[in-house]
């Protein structure tokens, strides 16, 4: 800790710092507090160390993570923040951060557990109350709301009448000695009430730029300024300040967040407006004589809470998980160099009178110069260019003339314009949740339908299941029977085809043998054959006798079962397979003892 850092005294020109700790880690945290208002972040057990181990700072007001909203409020922001504002000086209260750490939460909040604005508005107006009714003097204390975003570089109302606004151009800034730099045409609204505020804040958070990333489900992808402009008037005295809270959106890595395509290039732009508001807080505390203020849009519009005309409350937010240490360590650095800028605030007394008149009297130089370009014909440029300047001095002048009456009608009519809306909205979401409702029974019943389809075609599946089992069973039997017939088959083909060749060998061997030796009775019919030319001799006529007794007694033998040639000495009656006299004789037949065999044998050959 530098010796500057903890021997500054608190002052109300000082920067005041505040540092909130996320809540919802368990385990594992890096930050600890171990004195009120110092805080020491260390590096992660599992990490490799990377320069130093330990890190110490201290601020005004470091806020655990048990702290609730109330209390932080109650500790930081009441009742120096409205009692600044009453005494005239302007307060601007700076929400930083890396994404995902909790800035709108602890400016915007929720319906359960309301941020600073609303806290703040309602002190405010209880504030008022209490003032006009205890004053020694006659009070009028008149409320002015705006708001708008600064997204990738250009500025859009969030309060425009338009109920899509980003249909709507985005609003230039101008500048004037009186005012500093501000918004051309922004919507300035009177409220006579809290609920008049909360009405305007809601409709101007639900038009603003958000989207997902993998640090953060609903990350805010724009800076947003909301502010309260308060004029009191007592007999001849009349003060005017503004307070103005800045959310702006959290600085990311593209890695961790995971970004791509559009959400990359807003992500480009945070860092890029973060960076530059960085280089400003290190300008101012080093004194320089250039400071980058043009640089961004977001330091233009921040000019008079950095080093400026208002007194600047910052408040930082950082998590302590081990995965984003080194945002964390890079986020109190950043409170730590803004903790050493130094603004000047005075007080800020019918401010808007002196405004309107330096642009009467600006108005009236450039009308000047633009009858003198006329005159002297010079270049229609910058005739044009002076004419312009002049329109934008009006439109200014118009808008800070602008009587606290009409614009309370004004916002009478965008409240009424927007319960309207509400209305219609409301209507529609009956009608809509009329439709889901029919929706839904229709749904239930063509569920219901369909789950008894379902049930039938289960039974039906089940049935066919069964059927097909069956079926499958009788074709395995089928399939056997015809395996069991094939093989039948092919062993009756087999025994034909043995039967067969053993038949055809038979028949073959008894053509070779009849072919060999042909009987008698074919040896006489040759030779009738080849001697039929011939008349028949007496030798013939003998031969054809004998052959006929033989034949006759062959008969008469063969029918009384005898063998006429058992006693045959012959070679050819021994010899198995030979045809003697017309007979086939077998050997196996020939030695059978059976007459019958040997006959019937003899007979089958």
């Amino acid at each position: 800790l530098t010796q500057q850092q903890t021997s500054r005294p608190l002052n109300m020109d000082a920067v005041k710092v505040v540092v909130r700790v996320r809540g919802g880690v368990d385990t594992g945290s890096t930050v600890d507090i171990p004195r009120p208002g110092e805080l020491t972040v260390h590096r992660p057990v599992n990490e490799t160390a990377k320069g130093d181990e330990t890190h110490e700072f201290a601020f005004h007001h470091v806020a655990d993570a048990e702290t609730d909203q109330a209390s932080l409020y109650a500790q930081c922001f009441s009742p120096g923040v409205l009692d600044t504002a009453f005494a005239g000086y302007n307060t601007t209260i700076l929400a930083y951060g890396q994404t995902g750490a909790g800035k709108t939460h602890t400016v915007v909040g929720t319906e359960s557990q309301p941020g600073i604005v609303p806290r703040l508005c309602t002190e405010l107006f209880a504030r008022i109350e209490q003032l006009t009714a205890t004053a020694s003097e006659q009070t009028v204390c008149h409320v002015e709301v705006s708001y708008y975003e600064i997204f990738n570089e250009k500025v859009y109302d969030l309060l425009s009448d338009k109920a899509q606004n980003k249909q709507q151009p985005s609003l230039p800034l101008g500048f004037s000695r009186a005012m500093g730099y501000f918004v051309k045409g922004l919507s300035v609204y009177a409220v006579n009430s809290e609920a008049d505020i909360t009405k305007l804040m809601t409709m101007g958070n639900s038009r603003r730029a958000t989207a997902g990333t993998a640090m953060n489900h609903q990350s805010s992808r724009s800076h947003a300024v909301f502010s309260v402009a308060l004029c009191c008037v007592t007999g001849e005295s009349r003060k005017s300040s503004t307070i103005s809270v800045v959310d702006l959106a959290g600085s990311e890595r593209m890695l961790k967040s995971q970004t791509n395509g559009a959400r990359l290039k807003e992500g480009i732009s945070i860092n890029k407006s973060l960076s530059t508001l960085g280089r400003v807080m290190r300008a101012v505390v080093e004194g320089s004589k250039h400071i980058p203020y043009r640089d961004s849009v977001l330091t233009k519009v921040l000019k008079e809470c950095l080093g400026g005309n208002a007194q600047c409350t910052l408040v930082v937010n950082v998590n302590p998980d081990p995965g984003c240490h080194d945002e964390t360590v890079n986020s109190l650095r950043f409170a730590q160099r803004a903790s050493l800028m130094v603004n000047h605030p005075v007080v800020n007394e019918d401010t808007r009178a002196q405004a309107v008149a330096e642009l009467t009297a600006e108005v009236e130089a450039l009308k000047q110069r633009l009858a003198e370009a006329e005159e002297s014909k010079q270049a229609a440029a910058k005739v044009e260019h002076l004419q312009q300047q002049l329109n934008d001095k009006e439109d200014v002048i118009a808008t800070l003339t602008v009587s606290w009456e009409q614009r309370l009608k004004d916002t009478e009519s965008l409240l009424q314009h927007k319960d309207e809306l509400l209305v219609a909205e409301q209507k529609a979401a009956a009608e809509a949740t009329t439709k889901a409702s029919m929706l839904q029974q229709k749904h239930a019943a063509e569920k219901k339908a369909m789950e008894e389809q379902f049930k039938q075609l289960a039974r039906d599946n089940d049935k066919l299941r069964i059927a097909l089992e069956a079926a499958h069973a009788r074709l395995e039997t089928t399939e056997k029977r015809a395996v069991s017939a094939e093989q039948a088959a092919k062993t009756l083909e087999k025994k034909h085809s043995m039967l067969l060749q053993s038949h055809r060998r038979r028949s073959c061997s008894t053509s070779r043998h009849r072919e060999a030796s042909p009987s008698p009775v074919r040896r006489e019919a040759a030779q009738r054959s080849r001697a039929s030319s011939l008349p028949p001799t007496s030798d013939d006529l003998q031969k054809q006798d004998k052959s006929r007794h033989q034949q006759q007694g062959r008969s008469r033998r063969q029918s009384r079962g005898r063998q006429p040639l058992r006693n045959m000495q012959t070679s050819e009656a021994r010899r198995p397979g030979r045809e003697v006299m017309g007979v086939y004789i077998n050997s196996k037949l020939r030695r059978s003892s059976s007459p019958a065999l040997q006959g019937q044998s003899t007979h089958t050959a």
